[in-house]
Parts: structure tokens; C-alpha cells; sequence
């Protein structure tokens, strides 16, 4: 009776067990998908904003003409998508924090701006694409 007892008492703590190993691993998958979701919302709302500099901004400073209020307008609420994207993240937030990812942002559009040289484009698309990477490897961290 007391192996029985004992038999039944390790099949059920087994079972308990299990369930909540599987519940575990479930959880941490999701929240793995969860990085890889905010690390796709990252790049797409960084790259919208690239784009709108690439084509509203970049013409204008190289040829050192004003750049047009409305495109001044399309850059302004661009730039403001992409830090508020930064910004609001969950599962990444330690890493957008941990990369400084908004200041090196505005940075590197400030830089950009600044510059109206072909160099300052450069760098631009260099930090563009550091950001990007970063926001990759942290978007896969774990998988």
C-alpha cells in the first residue's frame, strides 16, 4: 500500500511538474517573439524616418538650398514617430537604454543636418545601419 501510495504521490508531483516546466517554456518563447515583434516596429519606424531625411533633407543640404516647410513638416513628425517608437518599448527597453539608442539617433540626424558635406551623409547612413544591427541582435537575444 505505501509503494502504491508512493508510486501515485511521485506520478501526480511528475505531472505538476511537467506542466508547469512546459507553462515555463511557453512563456519564455512568447516573450522571445515579443523582442523579435518590438525589434521589427524598431527598424520600421527608424527606416521611415531615414527615408523621409533621405528624400526631403538629403537633397536640400547637398545642393545647399532651404529645405521647404512642408518637408521640414514631414522630417519634424517623422523624427518624432521613431523616438516615441524608441521610447515605448517593453521587452527592449533595457537594450534601446543600454545603447543609448534615441540620443545616437538624434544625434547622428543633428550631425546630418549639420553637415553639408557628402561626409555628414556618410555617417549618417553608417549610425543607420549600427542602430539597425543593434536593434537586431537585441530583437534575437535569446533565440
Amino acid at each position: 500500500m505505501t509503494t502504491a501510495l508512493i508510486s501515485l504521490v511521485s506520478v501526480i508531483v511528475g505531472i505538476l511538474l511537467s506542466h508547469i516546466l512546459a507553462r515555463s517554456g511557453q512563456m519564455n518563447q512568447w516573450i522571445l517573439e515579443q523582442r523579435k515583434l518590438e525589434g521589427r516596429e524598431l527598424i520600421g519606424a527608424i527606416t521611415e524616418h531615414y527615408d523621409e531625411i533621405m528624400f526631403h533633407l538629403a537633397p536640400s543640404i547637398l545642393k545647399n538650398i532651404p529645405v521647404k516647410a512642408e518637408d521640414q513638416t514631414q522630417l519634424n513628425d517623422a523624427r518624432r514617430r521613431a523616438l516615441r517608437t524608441l521610447r515605448d518599448r517593453i521587452y527592449l527597453a533595457s537594450d534601446v537604454k543600454q545603447g543609448n539608442l534615441s540620443k545616437r539617433w538624434v544625434d547622428a540626424f543633428n550631425a546630418f543636418k549639420d553637415n553639408k558635406e557628402s561626409e555628414g551623409v556618410i555617417a549618417f547612413v553608417r549610425e543607420y545601419e549600427a542602430i539597425c544591427d543593434f536593434i537586431v541582435k537585441a530583437g534575437t537575444k535569446g533565440s
